[in-house]
Order: structure tokens, then sequence, then C-alpha cells
């Protein structure tokens, strides 16, 4: 099939330790009905000769490879930075693309005119019929959350294309000419979060973003050694620690002065409930303390920051985005001790943000 539309696309995949899976994500992207002029792999230093398959078996794949294992949003800022185009496919190397995917994305980039980013619907490869996401939300504290469809089957999924504050990086697709700034990723934050910051930074610059629910893709869940959370086993000290730095970053680039010492209570009364989650579900008890210590050694980073970006407010139209309610994986909180603190906090963030922060969601 030709392509409908003539305008030429770059695909840049992120990889580490991706030697089992690769091969199938570059599959599905011969395999689209809208064919893609340029294939970009960045290899984030992978230990499982990754790096070596891809150049011995895909010549026609432009290979890089980070100068060293600094997460996904380095190797983002590198594809961005070596790529012919100005629309750019950015996905992970266990996404495998349905075959329409481009063509759904870039039907919906010429019907919608007014968004610079669109993200797909992504589905668990091990079951094809859940939702794991459609674009994320943000909570008031600076969390990540599932999207409101998340683990529902597709079957009884409202098919709604709809604006979004926050995508994570698995796969979306980017249009720099229709960006009224480019936004590159904070490598600082190397892993958790940093998707998150990076949607709230374009938000703040007027690239906005939509989820198009005509556009799927599969993921294979749980490939991030070290940093993925695996069901019965203890939480990894290291995304947690990650997880408490990188809001209190996220938090302190982005919102205002008034509004953060307006949340100082509630972000504190979170912050010791993760110390207690460490102690409970942690296999690091003094993640806590480390992410605390590392975010000192940032602040210069987070004042320069603001300065840079003081003429893109995080206005209260995008405040208002930000949701009352903690929505995350059961498994994680999941404990005698721990389930009645979740719930017992989550009461108590919807009144604060509701009636103390006057969030309007």
């Amino acid at each position: 099939m030709n392509n409908k539309y003539t305008t030429n696309i770059s695909a840049v995949i992120t990889m580490h330790n991706g030697i089992g899976i690769i091969s199938k994500t570059l599959e599905s992207m011969v395999n689209q009905t809208y064919k893609l002029n340029e294939v970009i792999v960045v290899d984030d230093c992978s230990t499982d000769n990754s790096y070596e398959f891809v150049s011995n078996y895909y010549s026609w794949v432009r290979l890089y490879k980070t100068k060293k294992n600094s997460g996904p949003g380095a190797a983002r800022n590198l594809g961005a930075s070596v790529s012919s185009n100005s629309i750019v496919l950015f996905l992970d190397h266990d996404i495998r693309l349905n075959k329409y995917l481009v063509n759904n994305l870039m039907s919906a980039h010429c019907k919608y005119s007014q968004y610079s980013i669109y993200v797909p619907r992504i589905l668990y490869s091990n079951k094809p019929d859940i939702i794991q996401s459609e674009g994320t939300d943000v909570h008031f504290l600076g969390i990540s959350l599932l999207s409101p469809n998340s683990g529902n089957s597709i079957n009884h999924s409202k098919c709604i294309n709809r604006e979004l504050l926050a995508f994570g990086g698995g796969c979306y697709l980017i249009d720099y000419k229709r960006c009224s700034k480019k936004i590159f990723y904070d490598e600082s934050l190397f892993y958790t979060l940093e998707d998150t910051d990076f949607s709230i930074a374009n938000a703040r610059a007027g690239n906005k973003a939509m989820f198009v629910s005509s556009a799927q893709v599969l993921h294979n869940t749980g490939t991030t050694i070290g940093l993925s959370h695996t069901n019965g086993k203890k939480y990894p000290g290291k995304r947690l620690e990650l997880l408490i730095r990188n809001r209190l970053v996220l938090i302190f680039k982005h919102f205002s002065l008034s509004f953060l010492l307006k949340m100082a209570p509630a972000s504190l009364i979170f912050d010791l409930s993760l110390l207690i989650f460490s102690i409970i579900k942690s296999d690091d008890k003094l993640a806590p303390f480390k992410a605390h210590y590392k975010l000192l050694h940032m602040l210069k980073r987070i004042i320069r920051y603001r300065k840079n970006t003081k003429d893109y407010p995080f206005t209260n139209q995008l405040r208002n985005q930000l949701q009352l309610t903690l929505y995350i994986k059961p498994e994680t909180y999941r404990g005698k001790a721990t389930e009645p603190i979740f719930y017992m906090l989550n009461y108590f963030l919807r009144i604060y943000g509701r009636y103390i922060l006057g969030i309007k969601n």
C-alpha cells in the first residue's frame, strides 16, 4: 500500500539489553502500511550484545550508541538530534507496532493540526486485549498515574480521542515543526518520571499532545533489569530512590513557588509515607535518604531551569488537569500494613487538593 500522506518520517528506537525483543520491534516497522523512510536505533550501552546483533542483521538501520548508560531520555535526545526528518516516531525496543500504527497517527496528524504530539493506545503483549495505557495522568504531587482505562478490556473501552497533559515515552509521534519550542529530555533524571517531566515541559511551551484511539501498539513489560517491579518481590530500592528524587525535581522545576508552599504539608506527608513504604516493602531501606541527598546536588540545575523557563508558566489551566487521587497498581501497595496507609493517604490528598490547593478536577 502506498502512503496516503507523502510526509517523510523517522523512527527512533531506544534500546537497552533488547537482544530477545528488538527483532520483533524492527519487523513491525517493516510491516507498516505507511512506510518509514528512516529507522534509527540508539543503544544505551547494552551488555547483552544487542548493538552487535542489530549491526550484523539489520544493515538498513542507522545505529548509534550513547557514551555511557544514561537512561531512555538521553537516548531519545541523541535520536532526535541525528534524525533527518521533522516528524519522528519514538518507541522503546520492547514495543511492537500494529501495522496501521503510523498510518493512523498520521491521519490524526493531518486532521488535528493544533497538536504537536500524538500518542497511541498501549496494550500488553501477553494480553493483547487489555489496555496498559492511553496516555498518563499526573497527580498534583508530581507522580505519574495509571490512565483511566488501564487494566480494562479494549472491547469495553470508549474509543475517544482526547487531549493529554502527559504521556509515556514507550511510543509517540512528534512533529517538531509544529512545536513552538523544541523540548529535550532532562538527562539527569535517568529513569522514572523522565517522561512526565518531558510532557509537562512540552505542555508549558504550548506543544499540545493528544491520545489517538485508533492507533495501537503492544508492550512487553518488565524488561528493565533491576528497576522493573515484579509481583511478589520487594520493590526495587533504586527505582524508589529515583521516584522520590525525580518527583521533587519535577515539582521544583515546574510548579510556581506559591503552589509549592501551599502543597508543602501534603508533600511532606507523602514523603513520610514513602519512608514507611521503603521500610516495609523495599529492598533498600535507605532509598529515601539517598534520594534527598542526591537532590541537594541538583538544586543549582533546578534554579537555572526555572530562570530559563519563566516565560512558560505552569498555568491554572494546566494545574486543573492534575489529578487528586493516586491511581497506581494495587500490587505496589498491597499488604496488611501498607493498604490502610495508602487508603488514608489517598483520602487526605483528595480533600487537600480540592479545598486547599483549589484544583478543579
